[in-house]
């Protein structure tokens, strides 16, 4: 990826890290617009420093959303997908001994 492709991603993921801490924004990403798997695609390439930005939208999803919300909507089915990403960016990362603690919560 060119310098000037990577730049801009970087953009808009400060963007998206943004919008995340809304609670309103945040959820309707999630219910309307399939974030969570949009995000799955995209951390199978991402680097360390975009893996940090996922990590941060990820907790801000977690701490502005309502949860009940997501579960009713979702059926509870956006825990898994969040528990995915966080597992392939701890796996390439190489700290695989949070798998199960993810899984359990999550799944």
């Amino acid at each position: 990826m060119s310098q000037g492709s990577r730049d801009a991603l970087l953009t808009h993921l400060k963007v998206l890290l943004s919008l995340s801490r809304s609670q309103q924004a945040a959820t309707s990403l999630i219910l309307r617009s399939g974030l969570l798997g949009w995000i799955e695609i995209q951390v199978l390439e991402s680097t360390a420093e975009e893996d940090h930005i996922w990590c941060q939208i990820l907790d801000n999803i977690l701490l502005v959303t309502q949860v009940e919300k997501l579960d009713a909507a979702t059926l509870k089915q956006w825990r898994p997908a969040l528990s995915r990403i966080i597992c392939t960016i701890l796996r390439r990362r190489g700290e695989s001994s949070y798998f199960i603690i993810l899984w359990n919560f999550f799944g």
